[in-house]
C-alpha cells in the first residue's frame, strides 16, 4: 500500500508539472500574440500618420517655393509638422531633377495607450514630380480676332533669352511673329517670326479656343485675384524676406540679388486691367481689357479675354514671354510704342513655377528602413 501511494504521489506531481509547464507555455504564446497584434496595429496606425504626413508636406510646398529653397539637384531640406491629432512628423525634401522630388516623412507609432516603452517609427518616402499646364504658344503674339498694329511697335517671334538669366539654354528656334484672324500693320511697325504673320480663322475678337482652354486651367492655379482698375507694380519686401500679401508685389524679374527674383505670381484679375508703371513677372490673366502705359514692362504669360490697348512712346511698354488676347488696337486707335519678344525660357520658367505636385503614377510610394 505505502509504494502504490508513493506511485500516486509522483504521478499527481508530473501531471502538476507537465501542467504547468504546458499553462505557463499557452500564457506565453498568448502574451506574444498579444504583442505581435499591438505591434501590428501600431504598425499601420504608423502607416496612417505616415501617409497623413505625405499628403501635409504636399500640400505644404509649391514648385515654385522648392525651386526657390532647392535650386540645384540633390539638394535637401528638412521639414516637420503635425497631424490632426497633434502627433508630430519629420522628413526631409529632396531634388533629384528639376522636376522630380522625394518626400521622405517618419513618425513613431506609440503603443494605445500613448505610453510605455513599445515604440516603432514607420518611415515612408514618395516620388512626386511637377506637373505643368501644357502651353503651346503658336507665336509672341496670339490674337483670336483683328490685331491692329501702329507705329513704332516691334513683335517678334525670334527667341529671345535676357542678358541676366544665366540659367537659360540655348535660344530655340523660335514661333511665329503675329497670329491672328486679321492683321493691320502700320508701315513703322515691325513683325518678324517664322513666318512674321500667321493668318487664322477669325473668332470674333475673343481668344482662340487653344487660349481659352489655357486661360481656364491657369486660372484654377491663380495665387493673386485682384479686381480690374490701375495699378503699379513693383517688387516688395519685409526685411530680407520677399512680401507675397502685397498686392502690388509681381516681383523682381531683372535683379537676381532681390528676395522677390523668384517670385513668379499667377495673377487673375477680375475686370479691366490699366497698368500704369513699373514691371512684374509670372503669369498675368485678365477678364476684361489690358491698357499698358508708357513705361511698363511684363516678363512672362499674359493671357487677355478681351483686348489689349497700347498708346506709349516709342520703346516705352514691353512683354518679354508671350502673349494671347482677343483682339489688340483698333483702326482708331492702333496699339503703338510696345514690344512683344517671344522667349521660351521665360515662359517654361513661369509654367513650372505655377505647376502642381503630383506623386508618379507609378512605383511612387516606398517604405523606407
Amino acid at each position: 500500500m505505502t509504494g502504490r501511494r508513493g506511485f500516486a504521489l509522483a504521478m499527481v506531481l508530473w501531471v502538476l508539472v507537465i501542467g504547468a509547464t504546458l499553462l505557463t507555455l499557452a500564457l506565453l504564446v498568448a502574451v506574444q500574440e498579444q504583442r505581435a497584434s499591438g505591434a501590428e496595429r501600431r504598425l499601420q496606425h504608423g502607416f496612417a500618420d505616415a501617409e497623413a504626413g505625405l499628403a501635409a508636406a504636399l500640400h505644404d510646398w509649391s514648385p515654385a517655393a522648392l525651386r526657390l529653397l532647392l535650386p540645384g539637384s540633390f539638394d535637401s531640406l528638412a521639414i516637420s509638422g503635425r497631424l490632426d491629432g497633434g502627433r508630430p512628423w519629420r522628413g526631409v525634401l529632396r531634388r533629384l531633377s528639376p522636376t522630380l522630388f522625394l518626400v521622405e516623412v517618419s513618425v513613431e507609432a506609440l503603443p494605445e495607450d500613448g505610453a510605455g516603452p513599445l515604440r516603432a517609427q514607420v518611415r515612408l518616402g514618395r516620388l512626386v514630380e511637377t506637373r505643368v499646364t501644357p502651353v503651346a504658344v503658336s507665336a509672341a503674339l496670339s490674337v483670336g480676332g483683328a490685331a491692329v498694329l501702329g507705329a513704332d511697335t516691334r513683335v517678334d517671334g525670334r527667341d529671345t533669352i535676357p542678358p541676366w538669366r544665366a540659367d537659360c539654354p540655348p535660344p530655340d528656334s523660335g514661333v511665329a511673329g503675329l497670329a491672328a484672324g486679321s492683321a493691320t500693320i502700320a508701315a513703322g511697325a515691325l513683325v518678324a517670326g517664322a513666318p512674321p504673320v500667321l493668318l487664322r480663322a477669325v473668332t470674333d475678337s475673343s481668344l482662340a479656343p487653344a487660349d481659352s482652354a489655357v486661360f481656364d486651367q491657369l486660372a484654377r492655379r491663380a495665387t493673386l485675384v485682384l479686381p480690374g482698375g490701375p495699378w503699379a507694380t513693383h517688387p516688395a519686401t519685409v526685411g530680407t524676406a520677399c512680401d507675397h500679401r502685397d498686392l502690388s508685389n509681381w516681383g523682381a524679374p531683372t535683379d537676381p540679388l532681390s528676395p522677390c527674383w523668384e517670385y513668379l505670381p499667377v495673377v487673375h484679375v477680375s475686370g479691366d486691367l490699366t497698368l500704369a508703371s513699373g514691371d512684374g513677372q509670372g503669369i498675368l490673366l485678365v477678364d476684361g481689357d489690358l491698357s499698358i502705359g508708357t513705361s511698363y514692362t511684363f516678363y512672362g504669360l499674359v493671357v487677355v479675354r478681351g483686348r489689349i490697348n497700347v498708346s506709349a512712346s516709342p520703346g516705352g511698354a514691353a512683354i518679354f514671354g508671350g502673349v494671347a488676347a482677343g483682339a489688340v488696337g483698333t483702326p482708331s486707335q492702333p496699339a503703338a510704342g510696345v514690344t512683344i519678344r517671344y522667349s521660351k525660357c521665360i515662359i517654361d520658367n513661369v509654367l513650372l513655377s505655377s505647376g502642381v505636385l503630383i506623386p508618379l503614377p507609378s512605383r511612387a510610394w516606398k517604405q523606407l528602413y
